[in-house]
């Protein structure tokens, strides 16, 4: 739904559109989002980018900081 800084871009806030599924139907929830952003972490060709981020964690069913 929406990706936001504070007034730094210390933290960045994504919230995650309520009622979207994956093809089976499971939740696209703030836990799939972060695992996702935790696995590209450790993936060589993405992990340059991520390499800066020092912590995640959901926030709630649809935020991810």
């Amino acid at each position: 739904e929406s990706i936001e800084p504070n007034e730094d871009a210390t933290v960045w806030t994504l919230k995650v559109r309520d009622g979207i599924t994956f093809h089976d139907g499971t939740p696209l929830d703030a836990d799939a989002v972060l695992r996702n952003l935790k696995n590209r972490q450790e993936a060589f060709v993405t992990s340059l980018s991520l390499k800066p981020v020092t912590s995640m964690e959901a926030v709630d069913d649809s935020t991810v900081e």
